[in-house]
C-alpha cells in the first residue's frame, strides 16, 4: 500500500463523509480524500486526483452509483470500487457486483469499511502481480520463439538499458563484433556513429510505443542492403536481420524497366505525333497537287505552278523522312565502336569548319580541360552534340555582340561532366523549359532553322548512356550541364 492512499469519495452529504472518513482512521488507515457530488466533478476527479480506491454512495441529486460505475468501467480504471449505502437489497447487492462494484459497506456498519478496503486492494495488487509474471513470461516465450525463428538470419537482443544480451553468427559477420566481444555491453558506447541513424531512430520508437518496427537500411562498409525488425518485449529488444540485396537490385531494375518503358512511349507518341501532322500536310499537298495536273484544259503556266508546288513538297516531305531516318538511326544500337576521343581536338575541328560564322559572330572560345580531356567514347556522337551546341550559339547570337563560349570539364565519382556557356540570346525557360528538347522546337524565329539540333544533342546523350540538363536567361545567354558516364569496360 502506498503511503498516503488517494480517495474519491462521491457523496452528498457532508455529515456521511464525515463518518466514512473518521472509519477509516479509526482503522488506521493513511488516507488523503476528495469528496464530489456530480456528474461532472466525478469524471474531474478521476482524470486530476487520479485516485487509487472510488467509495461511492448510490442515491445522490443528480447521479447515482450506476452512472459512476459506467463511467468507471469506461475509464478502465483498475481500481477498486466500493459501494457505501443506506440500505440494500439481496438483488441490488447481486446486481451492482455484476456491474463492477468490488465490495459494499451499509453505512451503519462503517467499521467493517477500512477491512473492505484494505482486501480490495490487496486483491488488487495480487491482480496485478499475476498479470505482471504472466506478461513477463509471455515476453520471455516470445523473445525465444523469435531467436528460434530468425536465428537462419542476423539476430541481436538488447536489454531494457540498451545492453546487449544476445548476438549471433550473422550478427557477427554484418557487425564485424564477436559475441564474446560485444554481449554485456552497450550498443550505443559500441557503435557511437549509429547515435541518430535511422536504427536508432526505429529501436527507441518500437521502445517507447511498445510496437514492432520495421525498416531498410544500407550497410555501407559491406555493401549491403538489410531487412530489419524490432521487436519490443518486456525485458528489452529483440532485432533480426536479412540480407535483401537480390531483392533491392531487382526492385532497382523494375523501376528503371519501368522509366525505359514510360520514355519509349513518350517518344512513340512524338513519334506519331510527326506521322500524323508532319507528314500528312506534304503528303496532302502532294495528292491535291496531283489531282489538279490531272485537269484537262490547263494552260502551261498553270502547269509549271502546280509542277513547281509539287517539287517544293515533295522537297518538304523528303526533308522530314531524312530527319526521321536519322533519328531511328541514333535511337538503335550504337554499332560504331567506342575509341579515345580528344575534346579539345574535337573542338578545334569544329571550329576550322565554321570560319565563316565564327567570324561573323567574332567568336571566342574559352577551353579548360584541366580535370580531363581524353573520353572513351562513340567519337560521331561526341562529335555531333558539340557541333549542334557550338553551332546554335553561333545562329543565335545577340546583334553586335562578339559571341563567348566556355568549355570546362569537370571529374565527379561516377561521371565525367562538361559545362558548356554561352552569352547569346538566351531561352525563356518559364514558357519553355518543358519543351527544350523537343523535337521541331524552335524558340527564336529571325533565323532559319528546323528545331533539330538540342533534340539531336539529346538524342545522343541518351544513346551513350548521359545526361544533359540547362540553365538560360534571356538575352543573358545558356549554361549547359552534359554529364557523360565513366565507362567501367
Amino acid at each position: 500500500m502506498k503511503d498516503k492512499l488517494k480517495i474519491l469519495h462521491l457523496e452528498d452529504s457532508p455529515d456521511d463523509a464525515v463518518l466514512v472518513n473518521r472509519a477509516l482512521q479509526k482503522g488506521h488507515i493513511n488516507f488523503e480524500t476528495i469528496v464530489v457530488v456530480t456528474k461532472a466533478e466525478f469524471v474531474k476527479g478521476i482524470a486530476e486526483f487520479i485516485p487509487d480506491v472510488i467509495l461511492s454512495d448510490h442515491s445522490l441529486p443528480t447521479f447515482n452509483s450506476y452512472e459512476a460505475l459506467t463511467i468507471f468501467k469506461q475509464c478502465d480504471l483498475n481500481i477498486p470500487f466500493i459501494l457505501i449505502t443506506a440500505t440494500i437489497s439481496e438483488d441490488f447487492a447481486v446486481d451492482i457486483m455484476k456491474r463492477g462494484a468490488d465490495d459494499y459497506v451499509l453505512k451503519d456498519r462503517l467499521d467493517r469499511l477500512p477491512l473492505a478496503l484494505q482486501s480490495a486492494l490487496a486483491k488488487f495488487k495480487l491482480a496485478n502481480d499475476l498479470r505482471e509474471n504472466l506478461r513477463v513470461i509471455d515476453a520471455i516465450a516470445e523473445e525465444k520463439n523469435i531467436i528460434l525463428e530468425s536465428i537462419q538470419d542476423g539476430f541481436y537482443a538488447l536489454d531494457k538499458d540498451w545492453i546487449v544480451t544476445y548476438w549471433n553468427r550473422e550478427a557477427e559477420h554484418i557487425w564485424g563484433k564477436r559475441a564474446v566481444d560485444i554481449i554485456g555491453k552497450n550498443i550505443w558506447e559500441e557503435f557511437p556513429d549509429s547515435v541518430g541513424s535511422i536504427s536508432y531512430v526505429n529501436y527507441h520508437k518500437a521502445v517507447g510505443e511498445n510496437t514492432v518496427h520495421h525498416y531498410e537500411m544500407y550497410h555501407e562498409e559491406m555493401n549491403v542492403w538489410l531487412e530489419v525488425v524490432a521487436y519490443p518485449s518486456a525485458i528489452g529488444l529483440s532485432i533480426y536481420f536479412k540480407n535483401v540485396n537480390e531483392r533491392k537490385l531487382a526492385d532497382l531494375e523494375r523501376v528503371n524497366m519501368i522509366k525505359d518503358i514510360l520514355q519509349r512511349n513518350k517518344e512513340l507518341e512524338q513519334f506519331s505525333y510527326i506521322v500524323s501532322h508532319n507528314l500528312r500536310a506534304p503528303v496532302a499537298n502532294i495528292s491535291g497537287l496531283a489531282n489538279e495536273l490531272n485537269q484537262e484544259n490547263l494552260s502551261e503556266s498553270d502547269i509549271a505552278e502546280l509542277s513547281k508546288h509539287l517539287i517544293n513538297s515533295a522537297g518538304k516531305l523528303d526533308g522530314i523522312i531524312i530527319d526521321l531516318n536519322n533519328i531511328l538511326h541514333i535511337k538503335g544500337d550504337i554499332s560504331e565502336s567506342k575509341e579515345n576521343v580528344v575534346l579539345s581536338a574535337i573542338i578545334a575541328d569544329i571550329l576550322n569548319g565554321l570560319l565563316t560564322p565564327i567570324q561573323r559572330a567574332q567568336l571566342t572560345v574559352n577551353l579548360d580541360v584541366a580535370a580531363w580531356d581524353i573520353i572513351w567514347t562513340t567519337k560521331s556522337y561526341f562529335y555531333s552534340i558539340f557541333y549542334n551546341l557550338i553551332s546554335n550559339s553561333l545562329k543565335y547570337c545577340k546583334v553586335e555582340t562578339p559571341v563567348v563560349i566556355k568549355v570546362t570539364t569537370e571529374m565527379t565519382e561516377k561521371a565525367m561532366v562538361v559545362r558548356f556557356n554561352d552569352n547569346c540570346l538566351g531561352i525563356d525557360l518559364i514558357k519553355h523549359g518543358d519543351e527544350l528538347f523537343g523535337l521541331y522546337k524552335r524558340f527564336h524565329q529571325h533565323v532559319v532553322g528546323k528545331g533539330m539540333g538540342l533534340f539531336m544533342v539529346k538524342t545522343q546523350m541518351d544513346t551513350l548512356g548521359g545526361k544533359i540538363s540547362a540553365t538560360s536567361e534571356v538575352n543573358v545567354g545558356t549554361a549547359f550541364r552534359l554529364e557523360f558516364k565513366i565507362d567501367e569496360d
